[in-house]
């Protein structure tokens, strides 16, 4: 029991790590431009508590979709405050 515990823990700690890697190789582009990212409410235009890919790029310009499709971690098209907030620490 104690080894599929240990798999568990070095399987999840492998997701998140491989999270982490993907969402830094597709900010690299943007991060390299620029040096903080937009308070969330800032770029939460419509005030929905989420951002969609349109507010995204408007308030990123240099971001691409991809960039934004590697912030959406868990792929529902929209970034939680959580989502932006991992993504904009990355940035710093």
């Amino acid at each position: 029991m104690i080894k599929r515990s240990h798999g568990f823990l070095r399987t999840w700690k492998m997701a998140l790590l491989t999270g982490g890697l993907t969402i830094g190789v597709a900010m690299a582009p943007y991060m390299a431009q620029a040096q903080d990212a937009p308070d969330f409410s800032e770029v939460d235009q419509n005030v929905d508590g989420v951002i969609s890919e349109d507010e995204f790029l408007m308030a990123m310009p240099d971001a691409t979709a991809e960039t934004f499709a590697s912030a959406d971690v868990n792929g529902d098209t929209v970034l939680t405050q959580e989502e932006y907030e991992a993504m904009a620490a990355m940035m710093q």
